[in-house]
């Protein structure tokens, strides 16, 4: 794999994780104080993760 296609995955999980975790109001402010999640908040870092911290660290290091 080529840096090029590593670093536009890593960006565009990046930005991803970026669009998700934006809790916005109506106003587009975030809203605070109020329960988001619903589900159990799953402990421990999965596979994608893992290699994408990996990932950006190596992006980082290279520029």
């Amino acid at each position: 794999m080529s840096i090029k296609r590593i670093a536009k995955q890593a960006l565009s999980a990046y930005a991803r994780s970026k669009t998700q975790a934006s809790h916005t109001g109506p106003n587009g402010s975030p809203v605070r104080n109020r329960p988001i999640r619903t589900s159990k908040v799953k402990r421990g870092r999965s596979m994608e993760g893992q290699l994408l911290s990996k990932v950006a660290r190596s992006l980082r290091k290279a520029f």
